[in-house]
């Protein structure tokens, strides 16, 4: 079971930017694995798109995959430590899921400090969510990997690519 817990609660987690904190994280649904994660003080990260199809404001369909072409920057590279990843949102405050990549991956390993990357991700996981509505905002992301239960902090994102129906 990955943990999605820091992509859910964003606004918390951005928070923890400024220390370190201890963070108590439980499987639930029947699942008896816990940790306790020591949050590190976070790397400063920037990203920004150079190019991504479809593009803002066009149409997005479960069947789509989104190609997107990121440059990055992490001041404090770890190698293994950072990675990509795209979350959607109906809008700013709304839900959010993260999106898989192409091959159904959570997020994508960055592989040194800073540079570009391509990468392709499944728009179906999110837009088949019972309560996924329209105009769907998709960030992608830097974050850094925290623990070894799949958990990560989001230290840039990018602005977010509007889709509508």
């Amino acid at each position: 079971m990955t943990l999605r817990m820091f992509d859910r609660n964003r606004r918390l987690w951005r928070s923890l930017r400024a220390g370190a904190a201890v963070i108590a994280m439980t499987c639930s649904v029947g699942c008896e694995v816990s940790e306790t994660v020591q949050v590190p003080n976070l790397s400063p990260a920037t990203v920004q798109i150079l190019s991504v199809t479809p593009s803002d404001g066009d149409t997005l369909a479960a069947a789509t995959t989104i190609a997107v072409e990121l440059e990055y920057r992490v001041n404090e590279f770890v190698e293994g430590g950072f990675a990509v990843g795209a979350t959607a949102q109906q809008n700013q405050a709304g839900h959010a899921w993260t999106l898989l990549s192409h091959d159904g991956k959570d997020f994508i390993v960055l592989p040194k400090a800073a540079g570009t990357i391509t990468v392709v991700f499944d728009a179906r996981n999110a837009l088949e969510k019972p309560d996924a509505k329209y105009p769907l905002h998709i960030t992608f992301d830097v974050r850094q990997l925290i623990g070894t239960m799949g958990a990560s902090a989001i230290v840039a994102e990018t602005q977010p690519v509007v889709y509508k129906k």
